[in-house]
């Protein structure tokens, strides 16, 4: 949302200008734009599971059933994820908006007519009032959609100014002041990266919690089990123990999950050194034998399967992680070029001046952009 709105103020500013537009690196920008736009939607569209739990609503909500496509009408194109979600769906449109608003400033650039390009402002307005609609329908857990919406009420203001505009220099000049306000969006959409990283790891964390519950419940039916008998005594039954033993270690050989202590097989004391030697109250404890070690190596081997599941929440955390900061550094070399691009079309005499140097940054922004696509499709 930010970075189109940061687009539009580089276009903005290039066109008013005295050195007129650097046609090169402003279509570069417009690129640029597209790339970022794209990373958004996958970055946004990670993070609907976490913002559902974050509400206390079910991530399969969003995913079920697939055939019926998102839970709103996705009229812009949205994606299923982030139109059925109402926080990221007003980022959706809000980075549809600045889309709108930055192509009318390369129209004007390129001189295609008055009419086309106020065609164009007025769907980023319509694109505006909708996030406008949307910001108070929000929930906005832990992301600060109002601050989206404080910045696209100006924003909306100027749209409407611009479509009043007898001439192009009126246009132009009209839509110049949307610079403070793309300056908002672009802090915006930085801050959302904290936010959906904070939810994201917020859910791996619940993930977690899960899983090592379900684990230790299946452990603690073996030390139940260890504890309440005496040691095996044939050799069968001590040859399974042994690679039980053995099994559990190859199992937890990593440092997390972790395990506590007591419930390490190598650390189980049984109730006796000997059968005979210890009679409870409904007689002597059961000498564990090769049946009952069979069932604790399945005990075992369910613990296992969530110390699979438990390995995967990381990883896919760490994917997630990772395209954010992909994203964010994305937004700051995109910001950055923005800045280098204002200087250069205020220059009166360099009207061509930094082409190579803009599509420089642009291939540089564009491997940022294919990272973030290749960590989330390989998640």
């Amino acid at each position: 949302m930010c970075t189109k709105r940061l687009l539009t103020l580089s276009v903005s500013l290039i066109l008013g200008g005295c050195a007129g537009v650097p046609k090169p690196q402003l279509q570069a920008y417009a690129t640029t734009f597209d790339e970022v736009k794209a990373s958004a939607t996958l970055v946004y569209g990670d993070a609907a599971p976490a913002l559902a739990q974050a509400r206390g609503t079910s991530a399969t909500s969003l995913e079920f059933p697939l055939t019926l496509g998102p839970g709103s009408f996705d009229r812009e194109g949205c994606g299923r994820l982030i139109a059925s979600d109402v926080d990221l769906r007003t980022r959706c449109q809000a980075l549809l908006a600045i889309k709108g608003y930055n192509q009318a400033l390369l129209d004007i650039s390129s001189g295609k007519s008055q009419e086309k390009t106020k065609s164009l402002i007025s769907n980023a307005m319509k694109s505006a009032q909708t996030v406008l609609d949307l910001v108070p329908a929000s929930v906005a857990v832990g992301l600060p959609v109002a601050a989206i919406g404080a910045a696209f009420g100006p924003i909306q203001i100027i749209l409407g100014e611009a479509l009043k505009a007898q001439d192009r220099e009126t246009l132009l000049a009209i839509l110049l002041k949307g610079k403070p306000q793309v300056k908002t969006a672009i802090e915006a959409l930085r801050k959302d990266v904290n936010g959906l990283y904070k939810l994201q790891r917020a859910y791996a964390v619940q993930q977690l919690v899960r899983i090592s519950n379900g684990m230790n419940s299946q452990l603690q039916l073996i030390v139940r089990r260890v504890e309440g008998a005496a040691p095996p005594t044939d050799p069968l039954a001590i040859g399974l123990y042994g690679a039980l033993s053995e099994k559990f270690e190859r199992v937890f050989s990593t440092p997390e999950p972790s395990v506590r202590s007591e419930y390490r097989i190598k650390n189980l004391r049984f109730n006796s050194q000997a059968p005979a030697a210890h009679v409870g109250p409904l007689g002597p404890a059961p000498v564990l034998d090769a049946a009952a070690i069979q069932l604790m190596d399945s005990q075992l081997g369910n613990a296992a399967e969530y110390v699979t599941s438990f390995k995967e929440v990381g990883t896919r955390y760490g994917a997630s992680v990772q395209a954010l900061a992909g994203f964010d550094a994305l937004l700051t070399s995109w910001d950055q070029s923005f800045e280098a691009l204002v200087t250069a079309s205020q220059q009166v005499f360099a009207t061509g001046g930094g082409t190579e140097q803009a599509l420089q940054s642009l291939a540089v922004l564009k491997d940022q952009a294919r990272a973030i696509r290749d960590i989330l499709d390989n998640k």
